[in-house]
């Protein structure tokens, strides 16, 4: 007996032959099977939602070590630019920059911010997320997908650092440099934020002011108390000291790339020659183009300064110039480059000669590329043009020889018609052209 599947089955012979046994037999199959009712169909995926996005996401921090309860985030003025910036004001541990960290824009990334109790076993099973512009919360409510890569890191900053343009404003004309005790230098810059004021006057970062004032600053005491006065010299061998500690090891892979590798790497002075053609030029000139570096390094200063002290010093510099660019106001800037400049310790002179020359060098080889490119697409349009006269002069040798061969087969009643003198007769086929039209008669 076959097995039930839901089926009916209705057997019915059409014919029967006997003879050749054989039957022709029809089968007609119904389900009981019905659609799908409307509800059914529209009956949605069963599965977790996820949250909208947030308007305003968080951002990733990253906070030092030991911050105090009374540690408090702060909006203050850059002194620099002029410009609002965030701070951590801590009683105990001084203040405190943020430094934005993020990755290239060719390659973006975003961050998955999961709760410190979560496993990590729990994540494998985690429902992807697609981030989208602002951000949006995962599966779990302390679990967070940042779309934005960016990171915050918070550094010690110098406290030094504000009252540096009221240091100089005071000491700026020799005539009326001036000595201020620290109260009054903190009034003076905290005349404009009560905020920055009441910041400054706690106990450590206080006593971080008047140590850091004691490195650049002439120092007179006054009974008790101590006046301060900026010397530019003294701030320049501090900044020369930071700057060292900074490019100690080497700097940061994209700035040590970019203006120190580059600046210091010579340009190839070789241009080989290997085609026989470009032996020869267009005209009589001769243009000579240097085989080897040895003469270029002949010219070079005759300075005592190595490849490794020229790095060094080019380090030093390019530290020097992110440190008053980002962290100086432009008037005190300039007055310390100036220093800078003339600083036997740096010895800027030999380094600014040797970048002098090898700017030379490059443009010079810039100028014998492009005189040797111009010769060298000349030459192809030479070349292009006795190709083409060649190829004339082919064409009509072919057309000669295909002539000669023609009359050497001709025969020799051909020869002699060719002889026969037609002048005054009319060619055949004037024979078979049409006869112009009669004209009318004059009536």
């Amino acid at each position: 007996m076959p097995q039930r599947l839901g089926l009916t089955r209705q057997w019915k012979t059409i014919s029967c032959d006997m003879r050749s046994r054989i039957v022709i037999i029809t089968v007609t199959m119904k389900t009981r099977s019905k659609l799908p009712s409307k509800e059914a169909q529209e009956a949605p995926i069963s599965g977790p939602v996820l949250n909208p996005s947030d308007q305003n996401p968080g951002k990733l921090v990253i906070l030092p070590k030991g911050l105090s309860q009374e540690a408090r985030l702060v909006t203050l003025h850059d002194p620099a630019n002029k410009k609002p910036a965030r701070y951590i004001l801590c009683p105990e541990n001084g203040i405190y920059e943020f430094t934005k960290i993020s990755a290239t824009s060719n390659c973006p990334r975003s961050w998955l911010i999961v709760h410190d109790q979560v496993e990590a076993e729990s994540t494998k099973d985690a429902l992807p997320c697609t981030p989208t512009q602002s951000g949006g919360r995962s599966s779990d409510a302390n679990d967070y997908i940042a779309a934005a890569d960016d990171m915050l890191v918070a550094t010690p900053y110098d406290a030094l650092l504000f009252l540096l343009p009221a240091l100089h404003e005071k000491s700026k004309s020799p005539e009326h440099k001036l000595y201020l005790a620290l109260d009054d230098l903190v009034d003076e810059t905290g005349s404009n934020s009560k905020l920055l004021r009441t910041s400054l006057q706690s106990t450590v970062i206080r006593n971080s002011l008047e140590e850091r004032l004691c490195a650049v600053c002439d120092v007179v005491d006054a009974g008790e108390e101590r006046m301060f006065r900026l010397s530019p010299k003294k701030l320049a061998q501090d900044l020369i000291k930071r700057a060292e500690n900074m490019s100690k090891d080497g700097l940061p892979r994209s700035m040590e790339n970019r203006f120190v590798t580059e600046a210091l790497e010579s340009p190839i002075m070789n241009q080989n020659r290997h085609d026989s053609k470009a032996e020869t030029s267009l005209s009589n000139d001769q243009i000579e183009v240097p085989q080897t570096t040895e003469e270029h390094n002949n010219k070079l200063p005759k300075a005592v300064m190595t490849n490794d002290e020229l790095t060094r010093v080019l380090r030093l510099r390019v530290a020097l110039s992110f440190m008053l660019k980002s962290y100086f106001p432009a008037a005190l800037r300039d007055d310390v480059e100036l220093l800078l400049a003339s600083n036997e310790q740096l010895n800027l002179t030999k380094l600014e000669e040797h970048l002098n020359h090898l700017a030379s060098v490059r443009s010079e080889a810039l100028a014998l590329r492009s005189i040797s490119d111009n010769i060298n697409r000349k030459r192809l349009m030479n070349d292009d043009d006795d190709d083409e006269a060649a190829d004339a002069r082919a064409e009509k040798k072919r057309k000669q020889e295909e002539k000669d061969r023609l009359k050497k087969t001709e025969s020799h009643g051909i020869k002699q018609l060719k002889k026969v003198d037609i002048s005054g007769m009319k060619k055949l086929s004037s024979f078979f052209s049409k006869a112009a039209p009669k004209k009318a008669a004059s009536g």
